[in-house]
């Protein structure tokens, strides 16, 4: 009979982590097989080290098969890379043999292990998933915090996502695999905070539960060279206080925002409260950056006056004087 091919969740690293099912599913399999060529550089395998080591002196050793899946943006190398885990896997199954795949994390969390399984079943083998510690939830255990309460959701976000897509969802933001692009997140971050007044709880975690673990509460401390297993966790965003009786945008106004260039407000504040100038009819003594043209109409092109929102107490005032 043909082997089962297990996927098993090791957690964030730490070998602590593990689950006492996924113990017993390695110490039940064959071959051990591990997501990285290189085996110094192997997460799963370092969180696993310990107990393969101690099968090893009881002389229930495994055979440890290092593949590799190249990380780049390339989806037919991805794809190549898949296949051939596949096809070596599919081969020691065909002996009867029973295979552990180890990935960090839980296995249904971006993980290549999936997309390798869909090639497996596809020949007819028997799978099984284990799962395991994600890295976001030991980072929120190592931070002591609630990653949300029952009425506030939740949103994973991976580094191929943009942070303004990611800003625009409600409640929990948790940034996982950003790699190389942490640092333009942390941008993106202060820019909320420093320049949109965004409030809100930053937290990131690199490295959760091994012997170079980092822990961050504050942006502007925030090493962006920290790697690929930082985790970013983002909570209780909160606009400023706005008198909203005193703004309104209507975005999805085909002529938004009607007045733009040079003296014009920024699209994030500009006012359509009084879309229609109601002081066009002062004529002369609005105060508005207006012009007669040669047929003598009024033209408030170059006037973005009622549109800026310190103006608001400016146009009551004027209002009342028309009044």
């Amino acid at each position: 009979m043909a082997g089962t091919l297990t996927g098993i969740g090791t957690g964030p690293g730490e070998p602590e982590f593990m689950t006492l099912k996924a113990v017993e599913k390695i110490r039940a399999s064959d071959i051990v097989v591990l997501p990285n060529k290189d085996k110094k550089k192997c997460i799963a395998y370092a969180a696993t080290k310990k107990l393969l080591d101690e099968l090893e002196a009881a002389g229930q050793g495994k055979k440890c098969v290092f593949l590799d899946f190249p990380m780049v943006q390339n989806s037919a190398t991805i794809k190549q890379a898949q296949q051939n885990a596949a096809a070596e896997i599919c081969r020691y199954l065909d002996e009867g043999l029973n295979v552990a795949f180890l990935t960090i994390g839980d296995p249904a969390v971006y993980s290549t292990l999936m997309h390798v399984f869909a090639f497996v079943e596809e020949k007819g083998y028997k799978t099984e998933i284990v799962s395991g510690v994600t890295s976001f939830c030991a980072a929120a255990a190592r931070l002591g915090i609630t990653l949300a309460e029952p009425d506030e959701e939740i949103h994973i976000i991976p580094g191929s996502f943009s942070p303004e897509e990611a800003f625009a969802l409600k409640d929990t933001l948790v940034f996982m695999k950003s790699g190389s692009r942490l640092e333009a997140l942390k941008q993106f971050i202060l820019k909320q905070k420093n320049e949109k007044h965004l409030d809100f709880d930053f937290y990131a975690v690199s490295n959760c539960g091994l012997a170079n673990e980092t822990v961050c509460r504050d942006v502007e401390l925030f090493d962006a060279g920290s790697g690929y297993m930082t985790v970013v966790i983002i909570k209780n965003r909160k606009q400023p206080e706005e008198k909203h009786y005193k703004f309104f945008q209507n975005r999805l106004c085909e002529m938004f925002p009607c007045h733009k260039g040079e003296g014009a407000p920024d699209p994030e504040s500009f006012n359509c409260l009084f879309c229609y100038c109601p002081l066009y009819a002062m004529g002369k003594n609005c105060g508005g950056n207006f012009y007669y043209t040669e047929k003598g109409v009024k033209s408030c092109i170059n006037c973005s006056f009622p549109h800026k929102k310190e103006n608001y107490e400016l146009m009551k005032a004027k209002i009342k004087e028309l009044l």
